[in-house]
């Protein structure tokens, strides 16, 4: 388990870290999902659909967000830990999440990210 944890961070980009961190820093809510494809374009662990939790982007159809994963990372619970809390999650699910995260940055900008009203 810690060699497959250390690989894990081992194989993460610089741009993915940073943009998990500037993520987590902005307190970004959820993505705003503009269509409804199965799986997100490039990404075979990501699925987005519509009559899935509003659209917002999930593991593998598991009905856990990406952000979700993504906040645990940027808020720098370890890697064991959030494979505990979240048994149906694997390794390859979280870098892919990070990953999905860092591109729709890069893509779209962090203007398409909204976080809802506390009112």
């Amino acid at each position: 388990m810690i060699d497959t944890i250390a690989r894990f961070w081992l194989g993460l980009s610089i741009s993915v870290v940073l943009s998990v961190v500037v993520l987590c820093a902005l307190g970004l809510g959820r993505f705003y999902v503009r269509s409804s494809p199965s799986k997100a374009s490039g990404f075979s662990r990501i699925t987005v659909r519509l009559d899935q939790m509003g659209g917002v982007p999930c593991i593998r159809g598991l009905r856990i967000p990406v952000i979700t994963v993504v906040r645990m990372v940027g808020n720098g619970i370890p890697l064991w830990e959030i494979l505990d809390d979240y048994p149906d999650l694997e390794v390859e699910d979280v870098r892919e999440a990070l990953e999905y995260v860092a591109e729709h940055i890069e893509t779209f900008g962090v203007a398409t990210c909204y976080q809802p009203n506390d009112e």
